[in-house]
Formats: C-alpha cells, sequence, structure tokens
C-alpha cells in the first residue's frame, strides 16, 4: 500500500490590544491514529511575549476520540503564538468497489434498527445536528439521484455531481452563519455550503454523513513561490 509522509505546521497567534490577565485554552491539533493515517510525531509549544517557556499542557480525549491539549497562563501578557508541529504518514486506501455496494435503503435501514454492526457510531450522523436539520426540501432534492433500490454509492455519486453541476462557487457569498436552507434555494456558495448541503439530503433520506474540514496540499505554479499558510483550508463529508 503506497503511502506519504507530511509535515504539518500549524500556527495560531493572539495578539490584544491591552494586557490579559488569564488565558484558558483547549487546542485540538494533535493529529489522529485512523484506518490510513499514522501519527508519527507530534509537538505543540506555546510562546507567551517572547519568553522562552511553555506552560503545562493536559491531555484528554473527547466523545469522538479527537485529543484534546488544555492549558492556562495566569500572567499578564499580550501576544500569544500556538504552534502545533506533526509528522503523519497517510496511507492510499483502495478505491471502493462501486458495483458491488449494498442498495441504499438497506443501509439506511440498517442502521436505524442497529441491525449494523457499526450502527451506533453511524447512527449520530444521521440525526439533525447544530448546522443540519434534515426537511423535506432536502428530502426532494436527494431524491432524483437516489430511487428505489439503486445503488447506495452511485446514488450518492450521483448526488455529488448535481450539486457540483447546479451549484455556483462563490466566495463572498455566504459566511460560516448561512443557513443550509439558504445555501440549496439560492444554489451558490463555498465548499462548507455545498458539503452542510449534501450532508442534509443525506440525513434527510435516512442516511448518516458527517463535516470533515481539512488543508488542502497545493503545489505553485511554475516559477512562483510555494505559499505557507496563505491557500485555503477545504471541507467535504
Amino acid at each position: 500500500m503506497s503511502s506519504l509522509k507530511y509535515r504539518v505546521r500549524h500556527q495560531t497567534t493572539y495578539e490584544y490590544s491591552t494586557s490579559v490577565q488569564v488565558s484558558l485554552n483547549q487546542v485540538m491539533l494533535t493529529p489522529r491514529d485512523a484506518s490510513y493515517q499514522r501519527k508519527l510525531w507530534h509537538h505543540l509549544r506555546v510562546d507567551v511575549d517572547h519568553r522562552d517557556t511553555s506552560p503545562p499542557l493536559r491531555r484528554r480525549n473527547d466523545y469522538y476520540g479527537n485529543s484534546i491539549l488544555a492549558f492556562s497562563f495566569e500572567e499578564s501578557h499580550r501576544l500569544m503564538k500556538i504552534a502545533s508541529m506533526s509528522n503523519v504518514e497517510v496511507y492510499r486506501p483502495p478505491p471502493p468497489e462501486i458495483g458491488q455496494a449494498p442498495v441504499w435503503e438497506n443501509v439506511a435501514e440498517s442502521v436505524r434498527t442497529g441491525v449494523d454492526p457499526g450502527w451506533f457510531e453511524a447512527r449520530q450522523f444521521a440525526l439533525p445536528s447544530r448546522r443540519v436539520t434534515p426537511n423535506s426540501d432536502f428530502e426532494q432534492y436527494a431524491r432524483e439521484c437516489f430511487p428505489p433500490g439503486a445503488n447506495i454509492l452511485e446514488c450518492a455519486q450521483r448526488l455529488t455531481e448535481r450539486i457540483y453541476t447546479e451549484f455556483k462557487y462563490a466566495p463572498g457569498a455566504t459566511d460560516v452563519n448561512t443557513p443550509v436552507e439558504t445555501a440549496l434555494s439560492q444554489k451558490h456558495g463555498v465548499c462548507q455550503d455545498f458539503a452542510h448541503v449534501q450532508i442534509a439530503c443525506l440525513r434527510s433520506i435516512g442516511l448518516s454523513a458527517r463535516y470533515v474540514s481539512g488543508y488542502l496540499r497545493t503545489l505553485p505554479p511554475p516559477g512562483k513561490p510555494r505559499l505557507v499558510g496563505a491557500d485555503q483550508s477545504h471541507a467535504w463529508l
């Protein structure tokens, strides 16, 4: 199985106009070990007012298994830099065999009734969330791509292609607080809107789907410098 190794650096800087007396922080910047991803090394450094010190870190895992590092700083300061550095190995998973995928109604039913071995983890991503509330509009939009008795992966691919074809990529037309219903009615937005629309469609017909965000690794045009921290992040599902 082929793999790629990445060196990832993420830095967040807080610069305050007046002194801050107390700072309480929770940081979720530790890569996870997963089926096709292995964390080789990770280090988090906190610099406060350019002092050569880092506050003690407390580690815990949240409900979803993400590693959370918490720390506090209780001295007056105006500048804080949080730098996360990681080495990660990512494996290329085998492509799904679309033609052998099950009927989509069977998948939805096996998760709803608890027959599927992974039903509990999947079921929570079929329910309404703060960003996505299933409704009849999303169900109607999805049904054209999910006819009765059809292959779930073929249907999902058709829905993806429909959104790609009918929606306009329009940076600035929406923001992180734009309701997903608005994105569906106006049919424009950016990757986060398109992901939320498709999640709402899938959940509205009883299927599980979750939101994912991360980095895009880009290559510069010939003769141009590689951008660090200037390229956009990405959202998918």
